[in-house]
C-alpha cells in the first residue's frame, strides 16, 4: 500500500474498529465488533476501500467474507460503500460488489 502512495500514517488507517459484525455464535444480530486491517480514506473523510490481509500461507479468499462484513459496517456508518480488497501478500483481489462486479485478481 505504501508503494501505491497510501501513507497509512494515521491511527484510523489500520485496525479501524467497526461495530455491527455478526457475533461469534453464528447469529447475524450485528452486536459484534471487528477491526478492519486497512481502510483507505478519501479526501472527503469517507472510506474508499477496505483491505483484508491474510497470511501468505493462506488463500486470499479466506478473507473475502470478512472484508465484505467490514464494508457492510463502514457503509452503514458512513453512507458510502467502500470497494473491497483482500490479499495474502502475493495474490490480490478487488471486489466492487455494490456495482455488481465479481471479485477479480489484480496486480500489487
Amino acid at each position: 500500500l505504501h508503494e501505491a502512495g497510501w501513507a497509512l500514517d494515521e491511527e484510523r488507517d489500520r485496525e479501524y474498529e467497526v461495530s455491527g459484525m455478526p457475533v461469534s455464535t453464528g447469529s447475524t444480530a450485528g452486536g459484534g465488533r471487528g477491526f478492519v486491517d486497512y481502510v483507505l480514506w478519501g479526501a472527503d473523510g469517507l472510506p474508499l476501500a477496505v483491505v483484508e490481509a491474510k497470511r501468505t500461507s493462506k488463500s486470499p479468499e479466506v478473507g473475502q467474507q470478512q472484508a465484505k462484513l467490514y464494508a457492510d459496517c463502514l457503509e452503514k456508518q458512513f453512507g458510502r460503500r467502500p470497494v473491497i480488497f483482500y490479499t495474502n501478500g502475493y495474490e490480490h483481489r478487488i471486489w466492487d460488489d455494490a456495482a455488481g462486479f465479481p471479485p477479480r485478481e489484480i496486480q500489487g
